[in-house]
């Protein structure tokens, strides 16, 4: 909740299997060296265009790649949409800001073989790539909208499958 941020990650933290981890508004979330998010389940990380969700480094003096990932394993839940192609449930990063990631040149937010969706986010100053979208499953549709990269590695990276749709 955002009464009790900021939130310091200390060791890796992983959404278990059909568990859902819910992330308010005006949450910061300020990850040690070398940690990591990985989701297996759902991350739902849905800020306000006011106040936004920040994943952050928890140094006094951040540097880009001070801690890992946000990571949606296989087994995460991809985002789905109704019919007008507005967000119905599964995996969302909106109105949020992901920053000084990427230790050992992975992408600050990894998506295998899923698709989160990924919405009015601000994703800079990481070591690597700010996203990278590997080839989530034929018929899901991949959402990256409204984003900003700035002062990455590398901007993003989707590989899409053969009816994958990019929108």
């Amino acid at each position: 909740s955002a009464t009790d941020s900021p939130f310091q990650v200390t060791g890796n933290v992983t959404v278990a299997t059909s568990t859902t981890l819910t992330i308010e508004a005006g949450v910061t979330v300020k990850f040690d060296n070398g940690k990591a998010l990985d989701v297996n389940g759902t991350l739902v990380a849905q800020g306000t265009s006011s106040s936004k969700i920040t994943f952050t480094s928890s140094a006094v003096s951040p540097a880009a790649g001070d801690w890992k990932f946000i990571r949606f394993n296989s087994s995460s839940t991809s985002a789905t949409f109704d019919g007008s192609g507005n967000y119905l449930s599964g995996s969302i990063l909106q109105y949020c800001t992901v920053e000084y990631a990427g230790a050992g040149a992975v992408p600050a937010i990894n998506s295998l073989y899923v698709s989160p969706f990924v919405d009015h986010c601000t994703i800079q100053h990481n070591e690597s790539r700010g996203l990278y979208v590997w080839i989530p499953p034929a018929g899901v549709t991949i959402r990256i909208t409204n984003n900003i990269f700035n002062d990455n590695t590398g901007a993003m990276y989707v590989r899409a499958s053969a009816g994958s749709n990019l929108a």
